[in-house]
């Protein structure tokens, strides 16, 4: 049996959210959606609840962006990478992260770029 963790509002939805997987499947079929909102980046950690087993995570990341169209430019967010979430978090463990950025910076905020970085 498992249970995946996540809010019902969220950018990224997940179908199933619970089941049960059967015995000695190799896989299971899971079904992620994206849907943004806006052209800027998304990161969610999603946690799995898996019976009789220590919990795991999956990190989900998306960019949306505006298609060029008429007299409307192209706009995207600049790129997001699994290695920016990282260093974020390892500046936070460290106690370091309002010592070298604003406060206001998260793993997918700059100053010239809107972002949201949806935490669980």
């Amino acid at each position: 049996m498992f249970c995946v963790v996540a809010n019902e509002e969220c950018t990224f939805k997940l179908y199933p959210k619970q089941g049960i997987i059967p015995a000695l499947a190799s896989m299971y079929p899971v079904k992620i959606t994206f849907s943004p909102d806006s052209p800027i980046n998304f990161y969610r950690r999603m946690f799995i609840l898996v019976s009789d087993a220590l919990p795991l995570f999956m990190d989900c990341m998306g960019s949306g962006y505006i298609r060029a169209k008429g007299e409307i430019k192209e706009q995207r967010p600049w790129p997001l990478r699994h290695a920016h979430i990282q260093a974020y978090r390892n500046r936070n463990n460290k106690g370091t992260h309002s010592s070298t950025h604003s406060s206001t910076h998260s793993p997918t905020h700059s100053p010239t770029h809107s972002s949201r970085y949806e935490s669980t």
